[in-house]
């Protein structure tokens, strides 16, 4: 089955700890979002990040996605470049769980006004 899911997120960030910067300019964050809309559920991630200029993050999933309840993994590369964004934020393939498994797919983001809208092109 090939679908899109739509709806929002809302995202908290927080510093991971206690520890020391990874190494100087890049800072760890963590993160937690509450979906709303076709994916509804809560998922946690880490994130490196780069001078707000680059970053990379893992980030587990675990809600419901068109009445199928699971949990699967997304994997996010994004930079900026002369005002231009690039973010590549995909679906790990082999790590869905439950009624989540074999999904695989990407997911596009537009933030307008601190809103996070997405829409996930996936098969299932």
């Amino acid at each position: 089955m090939s679908a899109v899911a739509s709806g929002t997120f809302a995202v908290t960030f927080r510093p991971p700890g206690d520890r020391p910067s990874v190494m100087p300019g890049i800072q760890e964050l963590a993160f937690d979002k509450t979906w709303t809309g076709d994916l509804s559920g809560h998922s946690q991630g880490r994130m490196l990040a780069y001078a707000q200029t680059a970053y990379v993050a893992l980030e587990v999933f675990t809600g419901t996605l068109a009445g199928r309840t699971g949990q699967f993994t997304f994997a996010h590369l994004g930079d900026q470049a002369q005002g231009q964004q690039r973010l590549l934020y995909r679906i790990v393939e082999g790590s869905g769980q439950g009624d989540l498994s074999g999904i695989c797919g990407e997911l596009s983001l537009s933030i307008t006004d601190q809103e996070h809208r997405y829409a996930v092109h996936y098969t299932l």
